[in-house]
């Protein structure tokens, strides 16, 4: 039987007496891409805070396949996560590669590794052309896929996106959706939350869904009866 890389069990969640979660139970193996979907208000914010340590839950506990619990202050799970917010979080006055430089010493990637990791992760995802730009003067699109960048250069094995695609035109979403492809194919597991319907059925392959406080998982095929 396969182990989950980490599992999520019995949350719970109240902020000023409104309950947010409650006993929400799910797993997360290698190389998925798991849909993350709820409306507006259902907690999907709170629950990626949760899943990266920023938040502690009320009750309940995050566990890798080593036994080892995220609640404890354990650095191997949280070195295990990477985090791409819906706004890009990189820094407008530096340059692509300096973006990218930064935030490996930040994650403690091996200073002697950070070049050669820096010129893969630009080829992956089409910026080494723009390595020397700075990143304001970047398009939307170009500042989403620096901080999906910035986000996998320590190689983490799971990738929480939220919300990657918001804001962008039909084109830029499509090519976006094609480098998360190519980052899971290459081994990351990626968390994918989206309010958009064909993004979720394009590129994931299991669908959990935020609602009344619980998680539910869906198959692609049943996801229409979920709203």
């Amino acid at each position: 039987m396969v182990k989950p890389i980490l599992s999520i069990s019995n949350l719970n969640k109240s902020f000023h007496e409104r309950k947010i979660f409650e006993n929400v139970n799910f797993d997360i193996f290698e190389n998925e891409i798991i849909g993350l979907l709820g409306f507006s208000g259902a907690g999907k914010t709170t629950l990626l805070n949760i899943m990266c340590g920023f938040v502690k839950p009320d009750f309940g506990e995050i566990t890798n396949n080593m036994g080892e619990t995220l609640f404890e202050n354990n650095l191997e799970i949280k070195s295990m996560i990477g985090f791409s917010s819906q706004n890009p979080s990189v820094y407008y006055d530096l340059t692509v590669y300096d973006n990218l430089e930064y935030f490996a010493t930040l994650e403690n990637v091996d200073k002697k590794i950070i070049p050669e990791r820096i010129h893969e992760i630009l080829e992956k995802l089409d910026l080494h052309d723009f390595k020397k730009t700075v990143a304001k003067d970047l398009s939307e699109g170009m500042k989403k896929r620096l901080d999906i960048a910035c986000s996998i250069i320590d190689k983490p094995k799971i990738l929480i996106l939220d919300e990657p695609t918001s804001n962008l035109d039909y084109k830029l979403r499509d090519g976006l959706l094609e480098y998360i492809k190519k980052i899971n194919k290459e081994g990351t597991t990626i968390i994918f939350v989206s309010h958009y319907l064909d993004e979720i059925k394009n590129i994931c392959s299991r669908i959990l869904i935020i609602k009344d406080k619980k998680i539910i998982s869906k198959e692609i095929s049943e996801l229409k009866d979920s709203f």
